[in-house]
């Protein structure tokens, strides 16, 4: 059984009443993607996202941290109590701090799971060097254990996830991913090795991993394609991420995927919407077990 849970956490502060990509994305059809297959779907609606007190933290330097900590406690114990009945989740966001609450859970049940990603930006700056001190600026520096002890440890020790375990790739803003142990690879290395290519290095840099947990930020995508809050020029095809995608997901190693930093207010006629949620079918199609 495939889940789809959205989780519109913003930490930025924007509200769901306000703009809401998980419910913009079912709209466009996310419910729906594999009708008429023979995978059974089951929509386990929105999580509530707590209040925004709107302030940088005094000694974190992270933006409404306490929201993302309690979204992410959330998101944790949700995800937690339907691992035994879904085999596959789609979680729609949100910005890339969602993954600190689906990481927790894989904490909270023991499990040691890897992570694969495409963006558009590696995620790994340090809160002070963060000019809005948003938590998806941060969120892969956090996840691999680089940050706040009481963020860093929201799940007990840290890291939740062993740099080794993470390959990112087709981004274009580097950050401090060069400090890292993480397997990164930019835009350039993308396409001078190919989609298909890469996506089988990636599961290979990850094969001492049974299971692995799919992070997609649409930003990887060019922003004359995919309307974006943070455009880097020279992004990916919607081809090339399709081959990529679809290539790993065949895998049958995946947990779920996870879609973020889609902005319906910067797609009012819904076109991305609607390429977003056929991409996302034509990936899944092929991979996942009834």
């Amino acid at each position: 059984m495939i889940g789809i849970l959205g989780i519109p956490f913003d930490g930025d502060g924007t509200r769901p009443e306000i703009e809401n990509p998980a419910a913009v994305l079912r709209k466009a059809g996310l419910s729906n993607i594999l009708t008429g297959s023979r995978h059974t779907m089951l929509d386990l609606g929105d999580l509530e996202i707590p209040d925004f007190d709107g302030n940088r933290d005094p000694s974190t330097r992270i933006l409404n941290l306490e929201a993302w900590k309690e979204i992410s406690r959330r998101s944790a114990k949700r995800l937690l109590s339907i691992q035994k009945k879904i085999n596959f989740v789609v979680i729609p966001g949100g910005d890339c701090s969602i993954l600190l609450g689906i990481f927790g859970a894989f904490r909270l049940a023991g499990r040691r799971v890897g992570l694969m990603i495409l963006d558009g930006h590696t995620d790994y700056r340090d809160p002070s060097s963060s000019p809005s001190g948003e938590p998806a600026d941060i969120a892969l520096a956090i996840l691999t254990g680089r940050g706040p002890d009481g963020v860093t440890g929201l799940f007990g020790l840290p890291p939740l996830v062993q740099p080794e375990d993470v390959v990112i790739c087709g981004y274009r803003e580097p950050d401090l991913i060069a400090e890292s142990t993480i397997h990164h690879f930019d835009h350039h290395v993308f396409r001078k090795t190919g989609a298909e290519n890469l996506a089988n290095k990636a599961l290979s840099l990850l094969g001492h991993m049974d299971r692995l947990w799919f992070h997609f930020d649409v930003d990887v995508l060019d922003p004359i394609l995919m309307p974006v809050s943070f455009p880097e020029p020279d992004g990916l095809s919607f081809e090339e991420t399709l081959a990529f995608l679809s290539t790993a997901l065949c895998s049958g190693r995946f947990l779920g995927l996870s879609v973020a930093c889609y902005h319906p207010r910067l797609d009012p006629d819904l076109d991305a919407a609607s390429k977003i949620v056929k991409l996302i079918g034509s990936a899944l199609s092929p991979g996942l077990s009834p």
